[in-house]
C-alpha cells in the first residue's frame, strides 16, 4: 500500500490551488496529510504531515474545491481553541472557519477604521452568544465603514443580535447605500426588530438591483404583509429572477389579476416554465376567486398540457385537474382518463389526486391501477413506490372516508 502520508503535501497556505488542478498531475491529491475528523458528507479535517505547512490543520473536500487552512499554528492550538470556544459558549458552525480569538480581541481588531482584519473580526463576532456594550459600540462604528464588505458584515451582526433600535438612524441610512448587498442586509436588520420596516421594504421593491427586490419580497411575504399591489408589478418584471421569486407568493395571495398575468406569460412565445405557471394558476383556482370563464381556460390548458407535455411529465396539469374536479364533473372525468395515460408519472399523480378527492366514483379506475407495477423514473426525480401501490393507498383513503 503506498505510503501517502510521507509524500510531499501538494497544498500550502497562501497558495490558491484546487483539488481538481492537483489531480491532473498527481495520483493522490491529498498526499502528505492524514484525515483526523469527518465534517459530514465529503468534508474532512486533515493534519498536514509534510512540507511547509507540516503540523497545520486543513479542511478538505473529497469532491474538489480549494482546501482551507485554519489559522491555528498546529494541531494542539487548533484543539485547544475548540475547547476554549466551547467553554465560552461560541456558536459553532464549521469550527475554525473564522478568525481565532475572544470577544475582546475581536472588538480591538475591528475598532480601528484602518485595521486590515476588521472584516474578519466582525465575521468572527457572529459566533459569540451575546455582544457586550464595548463590542456593540464597535459594530455601530463599522456600519459606517469606508469598505462595503465591512459595512455589510457589521449590519449582519446588527441583524443577528437585533441591534437596530440602538442605531436606527445609521441602519436606515444604509438602506440607500451604493452597495446592493449592504442595502439588502440593512433591510433585514430592520425587519429583525420591532421597528417599522414594511414601508422601507415596499420602497425596496423598486430597487434597481434584483437581489434587493427579491430580498424585500421574501421579507414581506414571510411577515404576511405582502399585498396585491406589491406583487403584480413583480410578476410582470423584465428581470426573470424577480418574476421567478414572485411566483411563490402569487400562489398564496388570492388574485384574479395574478391569474391573468401568469396565463398570459405561459402563452407567450419562448416562455417554457409551464409547470411553475400551472402551479400558480392552480393555486388561484383553489382560492376560489376565478369565474367560470377562467376556470374553463385552466381546464382546457391542463388537458392540452397532458396531451402535449413533451419529454417532461406534466404532473402540474394533473394537479390542476384535481383542483377543478372539486366543482367540475368534466375535470373529474378527465382525471379518471389520466389513469390510463401512457406516462407512469401521470398515472401515479392521478391515483394520488383521486384519493385526495375521496369520491367513490373513482374506485373502478383505481382498482384497475392497483396492479400497475410501473415505478416512474426520470433524470430529475423518481417515486418511492409503484403506481399500483399509490392506487391502493388512494383506495384505502376513500374507503376510510365512506
Amino acid at each position: 500500500m503506498p505510503d501517502y502520508a510521507v509524500r510531499p503535501c501538494l497544498f500550502e497556505p497562501g497558495v490558491r490551488r484546487t483539488v481538481e488542478s492537483v489531480r491532473e498531475s498527481a495520483d493522490e491529491a491529498f498526499q502528505g496529510m492524514i484525515a483526523i475528523a469527518s465534517q459530514g458528507c465529503s468534508y474532512y479535517a486533515a493534519l498536514v504531515t509534510t512540507g511547509p505547512a507540516r503540523g497545520r490543520v486543513v479542511y478538505i473536500s473529497m469532491d474538489g474545491g480549494e482546501p482551507f487552512f485554519v489559522e491555528d499554528a498546529d494541531l494542539a492550538a487548533w484543539y485547544e481553541r475548540w475547547l476554549d470556544e466551547l467553554l465560552a459558549g461560541f456558536k459553532h458552525f464549521w469550527f475554525g472557519r473564522y478568525m481565532p480569538g475572544t470577544e475582546e480581541s475581536f472588538a480591538a481588531a475591528a475598532r480601528r477604521p484602518d485595521s486590515p482584519r476588521r472584516f474578519d473580526a466582525l465575521r468572527a463576532m457572529g459566533q459569540l452568544p451575546a455582544l457586550g456594550d464595548d463590542t456593540r459600540e464597535v459594530v455601530a462604528l463599522r456600519v459606517n465603514d469606508d469598505d462595503a464588505s465591512v459595512r455589510g458584515a457589521a449590519l449582519w451582526l446588527v441583524k443577528q443580535f437585533s441591534l437596530a433600535r440602538s442605531i436606527e438612524t445609521h441602519v436606515r441610512h444604509a438602506l440607500g447605500d451604493p452597495d446592493p448587498g449592504v442595502r439588502e442586509t440593512a433591510l433585514e436588520a430592520l425587519a429583525a426588530t420591532d421597528l417599522p420596516w414594511d414601508r422601507d421594504a415596499r420602497a425596496a421593491l423598486a430597487d434597481t438591483e434584483s437581489s434587493v427586490v427579491t430580498g424585500a419580497l421574501r421579507l414581506l411575504d414571510k411577515a404576511e404583509l405582502l399585498q396585491e399591489r406589491d406583487l403584480l408589478p413583480l410578476l410582470e418584471s423584465s428581470q426573470p429572477s424577480i418574476r421567478a421569486a414572485a411566483k411563490w407568493p402569487a400562489r398564496k395571495l388570492p388574485s384574479v389579476k395574478a391569474f391573468d398575468i401568469t396565463l398570459a406569460q405561459l402563452r407567450s412565445a419562448g416562455d417554457d416554465s409551464h409547470r411553475s405557471h400551472l402551479q400558480t394558476l392552480t393555486a388561484q383556482c383553489r382560492h376560489g376567486v376565478l369565474d367560470d370563464e377562467r376556470l374553463t381556460m385552466l381546464f382546457e390548458l391542463a388537458r392540452e398540457r397532458i396531451a402535449t407535455g413533451g419529454d417532461e411529465p406534466e404532473t402540474a396539469a394533473v394537479a390542476a385537474l384535481a383542483a377543478l374536479a372539486r366543482t367540475r364533473d368534466d375535470a373529474f372525468e378527465s382525471l379518471l382518463a389520466v389513469t390510463k395515460h401512457v406516462d407512469p408519472f401521470l398515472r401515479f399523480e392521478a391515483a394520488h389526486a383521486l384519493g385526495e378527492l375521496g369520491r367513490v366514483e373513482a374506485m373502478p379506475a383505481l382498482r384497475e391501477l392497483a396492479g400497475d407495477p410501473a415505478m416512474p423514473r426520470a433524470n430529475s426525480r423518481s417515486t418511492a413506490w409503484s403506481v399500483g401501490e399509490n392506487a391502493r393507498k388512494a383506495i384505502a383513503k376513500i374507503q376510510e372516508r365512506s
